[in-house]
C-alpha cells in the first residue's frame, strides 16, 4: 500500500477521533451543571438554567446572571421576565432594568448562554436601584427566577452580602437651624468599604408657616468634604450646612460610590417664634416697641441678637439702642417687649418693616405704616356742647 495513502488515512482517523472527543467534552461541560444539582435531564423539552450569579458588594449598581439554554433543548428560548423573591416570601419583585433589554423578549439560542446585567427592581409602585434593594435585604437569602415562553422557570438561590451603615442624625434647634450633623458608621461586619458621595434630605414634611422660605434639600457645604471612604468598623461625623427650619420629618439619604442608597427616617423639633406686635406711639416719635413670643411647644429657647428697620426706599438700619439689651434669651411660652430708639418724626405716615434676628439662624419681619403727620384729637368730646348755650359749642383739638 502507498505510504502516502496510509498517512492520509491515519490523519483522517485522528481528526475523526478528535471531533468525537471534542463533542464528548462539550456535552460533559453542558450537562455538568445538571449533574452537580442531580437534575434529571429532560427529553423533548426546552430548558433554561441559571449557571452563575455574580453579586459584588463593592459594586452595587447591578448584578449579573448567566442563563444557559442547553444543547439538548429542542428549541431556542425566549426570556420574558426576571423576578426575585426574598427568603420564604412568595411576593415577587420584578427586575425592570436589564442589559440586554428583556421588554419584548430576549432570545437564548439553543446550546448557548448569555449574561444579563440587572440594575433596577420594582417594589410595589416604586422602582429602586439594585443597590437600594441589596441594602434593604442585606444578608438575606433570595431566589432569582427567570421566566420563559418555551420553558419552565429557572431559579437559583443565593445570599445577599452583608452591608450596613449606621446613620445617627443630630438636629439641635437650641443652637442653630442653619446646619445639622450626621454620624455615619460602617458596621464592622460589612463586606464592603463605603465611599460616601452625597448626603441629602428627601420626602420632607414641611411647616411653611414656620419656614417662610423655599425648601432646601442639598447641603451647601459638608465638612469633612465628600467623597469620604469608610472601611468596616470606621465612623465619621459630618456637618451639613442646610437650613432645616420648619422641617418636622424627613429622610436622610446617603448615596455611596459603590451604588448603595441608604435612608434614615428622622424627626426634627421645631421652634414657634413670632412678632406679636409693633407699636409706634404718636406721643413718642423717638422710639418704637416690638413684642415677640416664643410659643408653647417650641423645642427650646431662642436668642434674639439684632433688630432692624427697613424704610420704603430700601434702606435698612440696625437699631443701636435697645431695652432690654441684646442678645436676649426667650424661653418657650414667654412674651418679651423691646423698646427701640429711632427718631421717626420725619418718617411719619410711611411703610416700615421691622425685622428681628435670632442666633438660631432665622428671622421674623412685620410691615406697617407709621402714624400720619397730622393727628387731631378732640380732647373735650364730653364737654363740647353746653345745654345753657344753644348757640355755640366748644372743642379743644390736639395735634
Amino acid at each position: 500500500m502507498n505510504k502516502k495513502a496510509i498517512s492520509s488515512l491515519a490523519l483522517i482517523i485522528l481528526m475523526l477521533i478528535s471531533a468525537v472527543i471534542g463533542g464528548i467534552i462539550g456535552y460533559m461541560l453542558t450537562i455538568a451543571h445538571y449533574v452537580e444539582i442531580e437534575y434529571n435531564i429532560p427529553e423533548n423539552k426546552t430548558v433554561l438554567t441559571i449557571t452563575d450569579v455574580y453579586i459584588d458588594p463593592e459594586h452595587a449598581s447591578s448584578f449579573t446572571i448567566t442563563v444557559l439554554n442547553p444543547s439538548f433543548s429542542i428549541s431556542n428560548a425566549t426570556i420574558t421576565k426576571i423576578a426575585i423573591n426574598v427568603a420564604n416570601n412568595t411576593e415577587f419583585y420584578q427586575v425592570v432594568g436589564t442589559n440586554p433589554i428583556i421588554e419584548d423578549g430576549l432570545t437564548v439560542p439553543k446550546g448557548e448562554a448569555i449574561n444579563i446585567t440587572c440594575s433596577a427592581i420594582q417594589i410595589g409602585e416604586k422602582q429602586v436601584t439594585w443597590g437600594e434593594f441589596a441594602y434593604e435585604f442585606a444578608a438575606q437569602p433570595i431566589t432569582i427566577n427567570v421566566f420563559s415562553q418555551e420553558a419552565s422557570a429557572a431559579n437559583i438561590k443565593v445570599t445577599l452580602p452583608y452591608v450596613k451603615l449606621h446613620v445617627t442624625p443630630s438636629f439641635r434647634p437650641e443652637d442653630t437651624f442653619e446646619k445639622f450633623e450626621v454620624t455615619l458608621a460602617n458596621d464592622k461586619n460589612s463586606e464592603a468599604n463605603l465611599t460616601i458621595r452625597e448626603i441629602s434630605l428627601v420626602e420632607s414634611k414641611v411647616n411653611y408657616t414656620i419656614r417662610q422660605m423655599p425648601l432646601e434639600t442639598i447641603p451647601k457645604n459638608i465638612t469633612p468634604s465628600l467623597p469620604y471612604s469608610l472601611g468596616p468598623g470606621e465612623k465619621q461625623t459630618f456637618t451639613c450646612k442646610l437650613n432645616w427650619l420648619g422641617i418636622n420629618e424627613t429622610k436622610i439619604m446617603i448615596t455611596t460610590e459603590e451604588g448603595y442608597k441608604i435612608y434614615q427616617q428622622t424627626e426634627a423639633r421645631q421652634t414657634y417664634f413670632t412678632i406679636e406686635n409693633v407699636i409706634f406711639d404718636e406721643n413718642d416719635t423717638e422710639h418704637f416697641k416690638v413684642t415677640v413670643k416664643n410659643h408653647f411647644g417650641s423645642a427650646g429657647k431662642v436668642t434674639l441678637t439684632n433688630i432692624t428697620y427697613s424704610l420704603d426706599n430700601g434702606t435698612t438700619r440696625y437699631v443701636k439702642n435697645i431695652t432690654p439689651s441684646l442678645p436676649a434669651d426667650i424661653i418657650p411660652m414667654l412674651n418679651l417687649t423691646f423698646t427701640c430708639t429711632w427718631n421717626w418724626y420725619e418718617y411719619r405716615g410711611r411703610n416700615v418693616t421691622i425685622t428681628v434676628y435670632l442666633k438660631q439662624g432665622f428671622n421674623r419681619s412685620a410691615t406697617l405704616v407709621t402714624p400720619k403727620p397730622i393727628i387731631l384729637k378732640v380732647l373735650n368730646q364730653e364737654r363740647a356742647f353746653n345745654l345753657t348755650d344753644t348757640e355755640h359749642f366748644n372743642i379743644t383739638l390736639f395735634n
